[in-house]
């Protein structure tokens, strides 16, 4: 059942829900923004938006995936068209470091323990391994060609990747 339609300008992919489930993460595209929602009586009412950079033509982010940290005062969003991870810091909204990647991504998904955060690197054929603690990719893992989603089995021994190249 249809809750509440609302119509998101230059949406492409992208989206993180707050554990409340009162806050929810839109990715805002070639605006080059994250737009934030409020979450009331099943209804969503734009509350504000961290921003990447200029909007297209100047500026060419474009954020896809995104994820909230455990703590959810870090929100990670990697981007398609500058081929980069940024880490926002939620209370205020700022770029807290931007992480150029190898090549376009598609999203990001937090390990279970909170330790690890996994971006599929569209562009590139491999998943990349990034500590949020240390602030660094760490290690890259190669998969087929363009991988998207991404989910850990109920033991969190495992993350399935979908490479939509490869069927």
């Amino acid at each position: 059942k249809v809750l509440h339609e609302l119509d998101i300008p230059k949406a492409w992919y992208g989206l993180a829900l707050s554990k409340d489930a009162k806050t929810l993460y839109a990715s805002g595209g070639y605006d080059n923004q994250i737009r934030i929602y409020s979450i009331d009586s099943d209804r969503l009412k734009l509350r504000d938006s961290m921003v990447l950079g200029n909007r297209w033509p100047k500026g060419a982010a474009s954020p896809a995936g995104m994820a909230l940290s455990t703590t959810e005062d870090r929100l990670y969003c990697v981007t398609k068209g500058d081929s980069t991870l940024y880490s926002f810091i939620v209370q205020n909204k700022q770029i807290e470091k931007k992480i150029k990647l190898k090549a376009a991504a598609y999203t990001c998904i937090l390990a279970p323990d909170g330790k690890k955060l996994y971006l599929s690197i569209w562009g590139g054929a491999a998943i990349a391994v990034y500590d949020p603690e240390t602030a660094k990719i760490e290690a890259e893992i190669p998969v087929g060609s363009h991988p998207n989603e991404m989910v850990f089995s109920k033991d969190s021994r495992y993350l399935y990747v979908a490479c939509a190249d490869d069927n």
